[in-house]
């Protein structure tokens, strides 16, 4: 794991940022999910030397951020940057490291089960009011089923 004291003290910074703007600007920024990704990170940075580059350019990032909003000047191109960074290390998550995002399974199943609901409700019963709603349910306990077992696992970012 990276040095403790760095993790706090990128989490320090972001939590001084949320503090320290308006909630809609740190909807935008997605700070909460930010924290998450720091916390994920810390777990691969021994093993993985992407995890300790993206936390090093995530803390400068922040650092910048801070600065930018204490002289008022934090435009919506750095909304757009901290956006961008924050994708890359989503990126880096799941492909490096096989994480997925909260609810994942949960919309993919609820989709494939509506799409199998309404076919098997047309060619089974005739009737697609009967169909939908089995082939949701059974996408909504496989879904929640699979996002339940990886959160387990720590498996989501």
């Amino acid at each position: 794991m990276m040095d403790n004291q760095r993790k706090e003290r990128i989490i320090g910074l972001l939590k001084k940022l949320q503090h320290s703007i308006d909630k809609k600007v740190a909807n935008k920024l997605a700070l909460s999910k930010c924290e998450r990704m720091i916390k994920k990170m810390d777990e691969f940075s021994t093993e993985c030397e992407g995890c300790n580059l993206q936390l090093s350019a995530l803390e400068d990032h922040l650092k910048d951020i801070s600065q930018k909003q204490k002289g008022n000047q934090l435009y919506e191109e750095d909304i757009v940057q901290h956006k961008r960074k924050v994708n890359d290390m989503i990126s880096h998550l799941r492909k490096q490291h096989k994480l997925v995002a909260e609810g994942h399974y949960l919309s993919t199943y609820m989709a494939l089960g509506t799409s199998l609901g309404l076919v098997f409700g047309i060619a089974v019963f005739d009737n697609v009011g009967m169909g939908l709603p089995i082939g949701i349910a059974i996408g909504l306990a496989i879904g929640s089923g699979l996002d339940g077992d990886a959160k387990k696992k720590g498996k989501t970012i």
